[in-house]
């Protein structure tokens, strides 16, 4: 990219008087950068600047006073590293045609359980990252992401999924954990899906026909949301579907809270226990709370118990249940 076009975009002031008058590339760590390369000192450590400076880089952007150590290059000083790294974004997402899409994290799970083209890419929370992915794209993108501050922020025209036009049609043998359906014409069965996500699923597939994107929804991995640890009476672990009671554990408090009230409206007649984390802020009741997740070994005479948690941290403790005695919840 020219020089003038990295001080236009970035509102970036030049320090120097330099030789060069493009980059070549991106780096905002000093061991990626390239000769050619424009350098973000997001650290600001004069260390990492001048390993920039060492290994060939032709501009330096930060947003500190830093010592000049040679004039032949770019040194730009700009308000912020932030402000900066967004502004070249929205540039090359309006340049590129990249479209942005914000995804609850249920749409998101199921997303990600679908095989699905690398046109589609998924952004997580880190800025650093966002930027290296829309700088580095080769073609235009389909972009995700469950972070909404984030996507305001490098795209401020994204858009979400719309509400299904089509919907599903349950049969009988669905059930909490596995779902059989109908929908466009398309027969789903046995899928790897709780039915209480079935009208999501079919939010996401009509979106993805929308944008002529080809998906397997016939090999659905299973979604880390609603998952089931069935155990006995005793709480020690069994397969899938091998006992009469299970743990159904839910990470997202926001999920939780629906899927309780999906309960109530779909599954009447489950009595079912409902436990949150103490200090846990929820709009919706619960029959327990838990300070540790040992606690959840005292739960008694239960079918299925709806637990907000983390999975893995819930089945070490039901796998480790030496020295613990069984407490009570009740």
């Amino acid at each position: 990219m020219r020089l003038e076009s990295l001080l236009r975009l970035t509102e970036g002031e030049l320090l120097t008087t330099p030789s060069v008058s493009a980059t070549e590339g991106f780096a905002q760590e000093p061991l990626h950068v390239e000769r050619g390369f424009a350098y973000f000192a997001q650290d600001r450590l004069i260390s990492s600047i001048q390993e920039a400076v060492k290994r060939g880089a032709y501009a330096i952007f930060t947003d500190k006073d830093v010592p000049v150590s040679d004039p032949e290059i770019a040194w730009i000083r700009v308000e912020s590293i932030e402000m900066a790294l967004i502004r070249l974004m929205r540039f090359e997402i309006a340049h590129a045609k990249h479209t942005f899409v914000h995804l609850s994290p249920l749409e998101y799970a199921l997303m990600r359980a679908l095989s699905l083209p690398k046109s589609l890419c998924f952004l997580g929370d880190s800025l650093a990252h966002s930027f290296t992915t829309i700088m580095n794209a080769a073609a235009p993108l389909h972009v995700f992401s469950t972070n909404r501050a984030l996507v305001e922020k490098i795209a401020p025209t994204f858009g979400k999924l719309p509400d299904p036009q089509y919907a599903p049609s349950l049969l009988q043998h669905s059930t909490l954990f596995q779902s059989s359906f109908t929908h466009k014409g398309r027969y789903y069965a046995h899928l790897p899906l709780s039915s209480l996500f079935v009208t999501s699923f079919a939010q996401v597939v009509e979106f993805l026909d929308t944008l002529g994107i080809t998906y397997s929804p016939y090999h659905l991995k299973p979604i880390a949301h609603f998952e089931p640890i069935f155990v006995d009476k005793r709480m020690r672990i069994h397969p899938f579907g091998t006992t009469r009671q299970a743990l159904i554990v839910e990470s997202n408090p926001q999920l939780f809270a629906q899927e309780l009230a999906s309960i109530a409206s779909h599954y009447p007649e489950l009595k079912m226990l409902t436990c949150k984390p103490e200090g846990q802020a929820l709009h919706v009741n619960t029959t327990h709370t838990y300070a540790h997740t040992h606690e959840l070994l005292g739960l008694q005479d239960f079918r299925y118990a709806l637990v907000l948690g983390n999975k893995e941290t819930i089945e070490a403790t039901l796998s480790d249940q030496s020295g613990l005695a069984q407490l009570t919840l009740f």
